[in-house]
């Protein structure tokens, strides 16, 4: 085989096969919804081994190491949708991570946008894209095959490399007995429009280049013509060769115009052998990709193609929020892929918080608005309600009406018996009550906490506090005393309830048992809201101060108010003790010793109404109702001078404290 170079920037008319490829509109290819189970079965078929002691069909490699395959719960008896489900969310924040930090998207549309490109992964149209090329050429089996995903400003990457036989080629070792060698490259590009009114965020998929190395012993002239060009004639002359490459100059130029005026593409072609004597961004792979025998094809004949101007193929999608829930091309996510959008949004907002903490060595979160108000976008309380009727949901709804009939009259008084039993009570209504419990209990933990209903204090003034609520491990007296205490305490509440709601008040029954909900579960809910926003949580806080007041009356203060039940909950933290007190920014946990400085409050006010105004939407029976109306905080925490983040040092489950 003779040493030859062919250069050649030209129009690519679409008779030619790999103008076809490069041109190919990969739209088809981009999943609907990512956790389709089709899609999850398809990434588990090609990216696991089928069995332990055979490959993957498909070798995945991010950011130039083999990816070590994320394992679901039940490890190797998983189904195939199971794995792909765990592939999925591995690559998804793998990819959102990159979109947040380097190309400047809000994590709720990263996290969508990298959802679709990894769901991209398990198209047809990702293994059909260099098709036209084969299609004429049934000889070529496909043997092996790798993927590489690569990150670079805001464009994601992926190479996959294909290698053939063919039953014509065969060598002395299993290396030569490859006939072909093809690498197709994508690249999805982000991109970020900001307007007065809210940003626009554009993913667009195109191919980016495509190369086949090829044996000695095939056609190659063949091969040529499907990339549009010749092998050149040999020249002798110094004369020869200044005039052809004079001509070829002269036909890049013509050919630049062309696409500039009249809409032709143009594509650049390079032809090596051996493949040195191409460009080496024509030709070479990202790093760390490895298939068996593919280190002895590197001297292959070489062929490759790569788009310039003109109007290639370059299919975009539309991304934006509307009232705080991720749109993509115009509609809404579902919900379930909208919750996983908040949960990594969250997550990336507190790592943003912990960047600022790290650099500044202080940070101060408040959120003012106009006119001197405060809080959180009212976009985002829907989050929380959203999370209080998937806990209600949970509970069979006849329950809920067995509650109800429970709460009115004589029957009352069962949830009260229940609630002051040494054993466990109604296990129907068990899970609220231990909630209850656990809610009131919490307010009163410190002297300074407490529950009061209509300005008086729920305990009136018997000064009850529960010792060791914040400590990480309890003794079994303790446990003792604080669940007595709880029982005591959800009691009285119960009590209660009777004379804030009586009677009179229509569909009171409703009423209370969904205050009941309220109190047990709502502040627990409002947490979606507060980590969205990536606040810092504060755990084992001995300092804590909780606070829950319960206001049905009018400004006057003589009768039921009649539109709705007024719940305001705070919890305050003034520095940090204890010996397991903590805070967590963005996943990184520091014990109190390295603060300087460590405060937060946090409020949220929900309404309990008897005749629900929000009709907008179906809700479970004993959440309907029950809106969140506000919800704020504040921080301010500083380091000590010298501190730094322990390696390693990661939170872990750690839950919203303040």
């Amino acid at each position: 085989m003779s040493k030859f170079q062919v250069s050649h920037r030209g129009l690519a008319p679409s008779a030619v096969w790999a103008d076809r490829v490069l041109n190919t509109s990969l739209l088809p290819g981009l999943p609907g919804d990512p956790r389709d189970e089709g899609v999850l079965t398809e990434l588990g078929k090609r990216y696991y081994p089928a069995a332990p002691d055979r490959p993957a069909r498909i070798q995945l490699y991010v950011a130039g190491e083999p990816l070590a395959l994320p394992e679901p719960p039940l490890g190797l008896n998983a189904t195939e949708a199971e794995r792909g489900g765990a592939l999925l969310a591995n690559l998804t924040t793998r990819i959102a991570d990159h979109l947040t930090t380097t190309g400047g998207a809000e994590g709720d549309i990263a996290h969508a946008q990298a959802g679709v490109i990894a769901g991209f992964l398990a198209s047809d149209a990702l293994l059909d894209a260099a098709a036209p090329l084969n299609g004429t050429d049934p000889v070529h089996a496909v043997h092996q095959r790798a993927l590489s995903l690569t990150f670079e400003g805001n464009d994601v990457r992926v190479h996959l490399t294909t290698t053939y036989r063919a039953a014509s080629v065969r060598g002395k070792s299993k290396v030569e007995d490859i006939s072909k060698v093809e690498d197709i490259k994508l690249t999805f590009t982000l991109r970020r429009e900001c307007w007065v009114w809210g940003d626009t965020h554009w993913l667009t998929v195109k191919m980016s280049g495509l190369a086949v190395r090829l044996h000695p012993e095939l056609d190659i002239p063949s091969e040529l013509k499907k990339f549009g060009v010749t092998q050149p004639s040999p020249l002798t002359s110094l004369a020869a060769k200044v005039l052809r490459h004079c001509q070829e100059w002269v036909e890049q130029v013509w050919a630049r115009v062309r696409a500039a005026l009249m809409g032709y593409r143009t594509m650049r072609v390079e032809v090596g052998v051996p493949p040195e004597l191409a460009t080496p961004g024509a030709w070479t792979r990202p790093p760390g990709m490895a298939l068996a025998g593919l280190e002895g094809t590197e001297k292959y004949y070489l062929i490759a193609a790569t788009p310039t101007h003109g109007p290639w193929a370059g299919d975009t999608e539309k991304y934006h929020t509307s009232r705080a829930r991720v749109h993509r091309k115009g509609t809404a996510l579902d919900h379930a892929a909208q919750q996983a959008a908040i949960t990594y949004a969250g997550t990336d907002a507190g790592r943003r918080r912990n960047r600022q903490l790290v650099e500044d060595r202080k940070l101060k979160i408040s959120h003012e608005m106009r006119m001197g108000f405060s809080g959180l976008s009212a976009a985002t309380y829907r989050f929380a309600e959203d999370c209080l009727d998937e806990i209600a949901a949970a509970c069979p709804e006849r329950y809920f009406e067995e509650l109800v009939r429970a709460c009115s009259g004589e029957s009352f008084d069962a949830i009260a018996a229940a609630c002051a039993v040494t054993e466990p009570g109604d296990p129907r209504f068990r899970p609220m009550l231990c909630a209850l419990g656990d809610a009131l209990g919490n307010a009163y933990a410190s002297s300074q906490g407490g529950v009061w209903v209509d300005g008086e204090e729920l305990m009136e003034g018997k000064g009850l506090v529960i010792r060791g609520m914040h400590k990480s491990e309890r003794t079994p007296v303790e446990i003792a005393e604080q669940a007595k205490a709880k029982k005591l305490l959800a009691t009285k509440m119960l009590g209660r309830l009777t004379s804030i709601v009586p009677n009179e008040v229509a569909d009171a029954p409703q009423v209370r048992a969904r205050v009941l909900m309220a109190l047990a579960f709502a502040w627990s809910a409002t947490q979606t809201v507060y980590d969205r926003d990536g606040a810092p949580q504060f755990k084992n806080n001995e300092r804590e101060v909780r606070t829950i007041e319960i206001d049905t009356r009018t400004e006057s203060g003589e009768t039921f108010a009649g539109d709705a039940v007024r719940l305001w909950f705070a919890v305050r933290h003034r520095g940090l003790r204890g010996v397991d007190a903590q805070v967590v920014v963005g996943g990184e946990a520091r014990k109190r010793e390295m603060f300087k400085r460590a405060e937060m409050e946090s409020t949220a006010k929900w309404w309990v109404e008897p005749d629900p105004s929000n009709k907008t939407r179906e809700r479970p029976a004993s959440s309907r109702g029950i809106c969140l109306t506000k919800a704020d905080y504040k921080a301010a925490i500083e380091l000590l001078p010298g501190e730094r983040v322990p390696s390693g040092a990661r939170a872990g489950n750690a839950v919203h404290a303040g």
